[in-house]
């Protein structure tokens, strides 16, 4: 990857957070951090990230009401957003933010940074040289 790409990771955890940014940072990302979902909503419209990690349970704004906001925001509706949870990938917010337009449900147990990173190349390469 030349230059990093930026991504938003919208995570209310700080340990969670921070263990996330840095392992992104290792691999090359640029990552910006909302601590709830209001501050997603504004970094995304005015950033323009090339996707956004998303919590399901935020603070102020949750993450299926973010994710509803990106679609109607032209500037955000086509950011891919990947969600990133503890939820279950069945359960029933989950499957609704799969309706809502997130292109994956991930489950933070078993995604760790690295498993990440393939991820997000993954779902950018389509529109990205990466």
């Amino acid at each position: 990857m030349g230059s990093a790409l930026r991504i938003l990771l919208a995570e209310d955890d700080e340990i969670t957070a921070e263990m996330y940014t840095l392992g992104l940072e290792r691999r090359g990302w640029s990552v910006a951090w909302a601590r709830d979902g209001a501050e997603a909503i504004r970094i995304a419209t005015l950033e323009r990230p090339a996707a956004i990690l998303l919590d399901i349970h935020l603070p102020r704004i949750n993450g299926l009401s973010v994710l509803k906001a990106l679609q109607v925001d032209a500037k955000s509706a086509s950011t891919p957003v990947l969600v990133l949870t503890n939820l279950s990938v069945a359960d029933a917010e989950a499957l609704e933010a799969r309706r809502l337009g997130a292109r994956a449900i991930l489950e933070k147990t078993a995604t760790p940074p690295a498993l990440l990173d393939q991820i997000l190349r993954l779902n950018l390469s389509a529109s990205l040289e990466i």
